[in-house]
């Protein structure tokens, strides 16, 4: 009887702890971050395959991210450096400009997405890329709203004057109204 006991205590905590976890590192790995981000998960930071970010980009082990300005007083406010040895603590401005290969990209508690790059003398800089991306701390190759709709103004003024014709500018303005929020 104690053991039957024993056996269904076990039974039901395991169950109440699986039960709490939607997505699991194993069943992870086989789906990309824009599989993941339309449901709601509760994962501990791990890393995913890619991310489509807010700018239309896919970002990917590999793929090359570049520093633009620190919007902090002379730091990174997205970004965090850290070793074996320190505590995060934020990157100075001194970044500005230089490119680093992603390491890897992973989805953290609150659903935010980070990339995490291999700086020098073996320190780690995770970004929080939503964040970096709307502070333009790392430089986009894709459009943010704002330049979208300065872009898309752009090529109105061109087609009003009669530079460009008006299927031109209609297939202009579809590849950039997804950006306009």
């Amino acid at each position: 009887m104690k053991r039957l006991l024993l056996f269904l205590v076990i039974f039901f905590i395991s169950l109440f702890c699986f039960a709490q976890m939607d997505v699991n590192y194993s069943t992870m790995k086989n789906y990309s971050v824009e599989q993941l981000t339309g449901a709601k998960v509760r994962i501990g930071t791990k890393p995913v395959l890619s991310y489509i970010a807010s700018d239309g980009v896919k970002y990917e082990e590999g793929k090359t991210i570049t520093f633009g300005h620190a919007a902090g007083n002379g730091v990174f406010t997205s970004a965090s450096c850290f070793t074996a040895l320190t505590y995060p603590t934020p990157i100075s401005s001194n970044y500005y400009g230089q490119s680093f290969p992603i390491a890897s990209v992973e989805m953290g508690k609150n659903y935010d997405v980070w990339i995490v790059i291999n700086a020098f003398g073996g320190a780690k800089i995770q970004v929080n890329l939503e964040q970096a991306l709307s502070l333009g701390e790392i430089q986009s190759e894709g459009y943010t709203s704002d330049k979208a709709l300065e872009e898309l103004t752009k090529w109105k003024q061109k087609f009003d004057l009669g530079l460009i014709t008006e299927e031109e500018y209609n297939a202009k303005k579809e590849e950039l109204s997804k950006y306009i929020k």
